[in-house]
């Protein structure tokens, strides 16, 4: 199985006193996605199922890391939503569609950051061998991949 892997550096000014949520990790499921999925119920199971596949997670500010278990405590899924498919779309799903999905994932919400640099640092993993994959009444899984995303800001 292929593994991908997805690096991102990221420099961005924010305004003094604004707060900052960041996805640490998110899944989401769709009807558009998985049409063999009928109900909220299961769009919300089969976000659940993918991110129950995370085995690890990592968060740090300015070298701070914050451990893996107090991440876990922010762990939320959200209620169904609405999205419409832009051309060139990331699923390769027909543009204009739009279908009702569910997230599920790890948030970090910063309170506002003191002026100046401040560097955010976090990751996250899906090892392949902890996927699964279709059957003609389930979804597939990742095949295995990570990444790691670090923001270099400047509040001012």
């Amino acid at each position: 199985m292929k593994k991908s892997y997805f690096n991102q550096i990221r420099e961005c000014a924010v305004p003094i006193g604004k707060a900052i949520l960041l996805p640490i990790l998110n899944s989401e499921c769709s009807f558009a996605e998985f049409p063999q999925l009928q109900t909220v119920d299961e769009l919300r199971m089969c976000a659940k199922a993918f991110q129950d596949q995370v085995t690890q997670l990592h968060f740090s500010i300015d070298g701070q890391d914050i451990s893996e278990i107090e991440l876990e405590k922010y762990r939320i899924q959200s209620p169904p939503f609405y999205f419409t498919l832009p051309e060139n779309n990331i699923l390769d799903l027909p543009e204009n569609t739009t279908t009702s999905a569910v997230s599920d994932g790890n948030w970090v919400f910063l309170k506002p950051l003191s002026l100046g640099r401040h560097e955010i640092s976090f990751s996250g993993n899906i090892n392949s061998s902890t996927t699964n994959h279709a059957s003609t009444d389930s979804f597939a899984f990742p095949s295995g991949w990570n990444y790691s995303t670090t923001y270099e800001l400047v509040i001012q």
